[in-house]
């Protein structure tokens, strides 16, 4: 290594992002010790790879043959997904140039791991959907999915039965397991999709236009409720379901609340369907 080699490899060696130097066919001439890391590969190894041996197979079709200045663009950091030597997947962003030097050209990667700023926007798109206890959709979130339906569906309203005791007689821990043991069969029942409207009241879509289909399915959430934290009692509810056709989604709501009222009214632990 020349002494000019030497120092643009020190140089490329401070930066906490990979660097690449490779020919126009991408064939890797050197990197710094950060792409080495990044990748999974011990010193040394990655010079000869193609940056094709970085890229799972079947996102290879961006890939040129022999790159020309026109095929990149140099100004912005693309997002990519790139493969270490263990074959796991990561994201990352890329900056890619050419770089003349004397007669030769060069093409210049910069890449950024971008696996813990993915982590950052999962975690907040699903604080931001989701209900953190019972990991079901929160209220916004089922309240957009029915504004999104097509299609006829059925509704139900669900209400847990005197909960109030049970936080009072048992303290709010045993609460919070009431909640999420609900949510779990909610959530393990493929014929619906849930969300937690607010305290101990859930709304329920059901795949299914078909009413008494639709009660049945309630019926059977309601006896897998029943036999869960036994040692408590079990999970006790009452749920009122509504055929959504012509209604607004605010309409089936006030529909379904009412009909769960009249479940509550009439004994608790049922299913009302109208």
């Amino acid at each position: 290594m020349s002494k000019t080699q030497e120092l643009i490899f020190k140089i490329m060696d401070l930066s906490i992002d990979a660097i690449f130097i490779d020919d126009t066919s991408g064939n890797i001439l050197m990197c710094n010790h950060a792409a080495e890391k990044m990748f999974g590969y011990n010193e040394g190894e990655m010079i000869g790879l193609n940056i094709s041996d970085l890229i799972p197979k079947e996102d290879c079709d961006y890939l040129q043959p022999k790159y020309k200045k026109e095929d990149l663009l140099e100004e912005i950091y693309i997002p990519r997904i790139n493969k270490r030597k263990d074959g796991t997947l990561f994201p990352t962003e890329v900056n890619s140039k050419i770089v003349s030097a004397g007669e030769s050209e060069y093409l210049i990667a910069f890449v950024r791991d971008m696996t813990e700023d993915s982590k950052i926007k999962d975690r907040l798109y699903y604080l931001s959907n989701y209900d953190e206890l019972t990991e079901l959709r929160n209220r916004r979130s089922i309240i957009s999915l029915l504004s999104s339906q097509k299609e006829s569906y059925c509704l139900a309203m669900i209400d847990m039965d005197s909960f109030k005791h049970i936080n009072d007689t048992y303290g709010h821990m045993v609460g919070d397991l009431f909640l999420k043991s609900f949510g779990f069969i909610l959530k393990e029942n493929k014929e619906i999709e849930a969300g937690r409207f607010g305290g101990e009241e859930f709304l329920v879509l059901i795949k299914t236009p078909n009413l008494k289909y639709a009660k049945r399915v309630m019926e059977n959430v309601l006896l897998d409720a029943n036999k869960t934290l036994s040692l408590y009692g079990g999970i006790h509810f009452s749920c009122g379901v509504t055929t959504v056709n012509d209604l607004s989604v605010d309409a089936a709501i006030s529909k379904t609340d009412k009909l769960m009222y009249q479940a509550k009214a009439s004994g608790k632990n049922q299913v009302i369907a109208e």
